[in-house]
């Protein structure tokens, strides 16, 4: 029978498990090579989108002053379009307040047209009423007149 020490069969046990120990860190050791290879290929794709970036960045900062600028001007033509519906607002006031001047006039002259119409027709049929043509019994003798004028 083979017999074996209990300290050889430790040591045994212990060398198993210094080779397992060592595989295992040979395994590491190539993944952790593999994740450096790609943390340096990401590396020299970071350096080339750096000025990417960077050129992105100064565009993007004259954009945003650009869009400032043109905020500012709208701003400004908002204020000015505002300040423009104001004085049309009054001048179309003031041409409201014309017109119904104008038109207070023309009620003026229609009512003194009418009136001297109204005149002319009331003189008018005075005259016939007193007219020894129109008239068959000759002169009105109320108004005293020869010739039948008033």
């Amino acid at each position: 029978m083979v017999t074996i020490r209990l300290t050889d069969f430790l040591l045994m046990i212990l060398t198993g498990l210094a080779c397992v120990a060592v595989v295992y860190l040979v395994a590491m050791i190539r993944k952790l090579t593999t994740v450096l290879d790609d943390m340096r290929k990401t590396s020299a794709r970071i350096d080339q989108v750096i000025p990417h970036v960077q050129n992105l960045c100064t565009t993007t900062e004259e954009t945003m002053r650009s869009v400032k600028g043109l905020s500012d001007q709208g701003t400004r033509v908002a204020t000015d379009v505002a300040d423009v519906t104001g004085e049309l607002r009054e001048v179309a006031d003031d041409v409201v307040a014309r017109y119904h001047g104008l038109v207070s006039a023309f009620d003026s002259v229609s009512v003194l047209a009418s009136s001297f119409k109204a005149g002319l027709a009331a003189v008018q049929a005075l005259r016939h009423s007193d007219d020894p043509v129109s008239d068959p019994d000759g002169p009105s003798e109320e108004t005293g007149d020869e010739e039948g004028n008033l």
